[in-house]
């Protein structure tokens, strides 16, 4: 096989989130006595991304001070104050437990059909931490296939850098072109995955991309058949 280590991003592409952010943080809100209305809410999120794209744009990674960083913007624009570290610290750390997700119908299927064909797997995922993408993956059952993950937040990269890629190689002691990376992601999968020298499969599942040339699949399910070719 031209592959021996497969690379799969987590959102959007072995599972998806059940709940939005919005709902998510009032449960965690409520949780601690906050009681505050789902669309102020919403409005305050929507404006703190505003604030985190702003950081980004500097060069600043998701990462768990990010988190931290976030949710302190997130209740300063709800009004409550900014000086309440604890609340702040509280929240923060509840946001990664609080998650729903599920995994898609051809996910484990998938999974247990590649492992049998003697492919590693493994996670590579923009991420606020591993501690994160690891409760992330126990919900939804899937621990035990993977061989390591790797969160952005705890290597420095994201996706698209060709380095968190580039160092997921090294931990797996294979050469780039020995990968494929699989991910729902045009820019940050599937050219980051290109441009650092892995093959690369884009998920598709609404049919959104129509340029012939891609490498995609509608479902999980048609991976094996695509991935697997001449050496």
């Amino acid at each position: 096989m031209k592959y021996n280590i497969v690379s799969f991003d987590f959102g959007g592409t072995l599972a998806y989130e059940v709940k939005g952010e919005g709902a998510v943080l009032k449960s965690i809100l409520n949780r601690f006595g906050v009681e505050v209305d789902l669309q102020r809410l919403r409005k305050a999120f929507e404006e703190a991304r505003v604030w985190w794209r702003e950081e980004r744009s500097k060069g600043v990674i998701w990462n768990e001070l990010g988190r931290i960083n976030f949710v302190r913007i997130l209740l300063s624009n709800l009004g409550l104050t900014s000086q309440d570290d604890g609340l702040v610290e509280l929240v923060a750390r509840a946001w990664p437990e609080a998650m729903e997700f599920r995994p898609y119908d051809d996910t484990k299927t998938t999974l247990e059909v590649l492992r049998s064909m003697g492919f590693k797997l493994i996670v590579i995922s923009n991420v606020s931490s591993g501690d994160a993408l690891l409760k992330y993956i126990a919900k939804v059952g899937l621990s035990e296939y993977f061989e390591f993950l790797v969160a952005s937040g705890n290597v420095g990269f994201e996706k698209p850098d060709s380095r968190i890629f580039l160092m997921a190689c090294a931990m797996a002691r294979t050469n780039p072109e020995r990968m494929v990376h699989i991910g729902d992601d045009y820019e940050k999968d599937y050219l980051g995955a290109l441009r650092s020298g892995l093959g690369a499969v884009l998920v598709d599942r609404t049919g959104r991309y129509q340029d012939e040339t891609l490498t995609k699949v509608r479902s999980l399910r048609e991976l094996p058949d695509v991935i697997t070719g001449p050496e």
